[in-house]
């Protein structure tokens, strides 16, 4: 799961038709196992020419939340990790999310 991400332009918090179905699948997976849960977790760049900030990552996370409940999956199988995590340039992509399938 650790290599499902979904990549942003600069401060956008829209993510790509072709990209929820990603999303989906993952919170689909979850939903099917009683104690698992699909944390969404919003990532920020820490380059100051970009204009991102925790709050950016956080918006990420809500945004994709809020579609997959939009599609039909239980709001309690999702959660979003908070705060988000500044990743420098010279790494992946700073702005994006990452997934992770949680068992509780």
């Amino acid at each position: 799961m650790s290599d499902i991400q979904i990549f942003y332009a600069p401060r956008s918090v829209a993510a790509k038709q072709e990209d929820m179905s990603k999303a989906l699948l993952l919170a689909n997976m979850a939903m099917d196992c009683p104690d698992a849960r699909l944390r969404v977790i919003g990532q920020h760049s820490d380059d100051a020419r970009i204009g991102e900030n925790p709050a950016t990552g956080r918006l990420r996370a809500k945004a994709m939340m809020a579609m997959l409940v939009g599609q039909g999956i239980e709001s309690g199988q999702v959660i979003m990790a908070a705060p988000s995590r500044s990743m420098s340039t010279n790494e992946l992509s700073g702005s994006r999310l990452d997934f992770d399938i949680i068992l509780e």
